[in-house]
């Protein structure tokens, strides 16, 4: 999905921005738990789906991903692209890869993920000074109309 949503935002860029794919920016791997529906999840591995909303940082999903598996591979990429030359980079991942990100950049523990709420297309900017990493802007969705204006809580596998 953040294949597609890039593509078409590039070809209308004025300057012709061309679009590169990183593996460490992908998605959980949701392992055993991928394409199943929560109640599946739930007959499956009893218990697992409460503990990833209550206490995310403990769980390694199946033949997936922990959180700090994914904040291990993603930080890295997160890191070479602001090596740039003060170039602007539109980044368009998932969001327990973004979660995460932002976690590390404030510090915040892997515990916290449940407090990030960020909708599907939402636009985060992350900027990385002389003093360390800036969030200057975190989930703004007002692009995808009033839909997203108010924010109910999400839960997601």
């Amino acid at each position: 999905r953040a294949l597609r949503t890039a593509l078409p935002l590039a070809s209308r860029m004025r300057m012709g921005m061309g679009v590169e794919t990183d593996d460490d920016l992908q998605e959980i791997g949701h392992g055993l738990w991928e394409g199943r529906t929560a109640a599946e999840v739930e007959t499956m591995y009893p218990g697992a789906l409460a503990l990833w909303h209550t206490r995310p940082e403990t769980v390694v999903m199946p033949e997936g991903e922990s959180l700090a598996d994914v904040q291990r591979r993603a930080w890295p990429a997160l890191l070479r692209i602001a090596e740039g030359k003060g170039e602007t980079v539109a980044v368009f991942t998932h969001d327990a890869v973004l979660k995460v990100l932002l976690m590390k950049a404030l510090d915040c523990p892997l515990s916290s993920f449940w407090r990030f709420q960020l909708a599907n297309g939402s636009i985060t900017l992350l900027e990385l000074g002389n003093k360390g990493w800036r969030i200057p802007l975190m989930g703004e969705a007002g692009h995808l109309g009033s839909v997203f204006g108010k924010r109910a809580e999400q839960r997601g596998l």
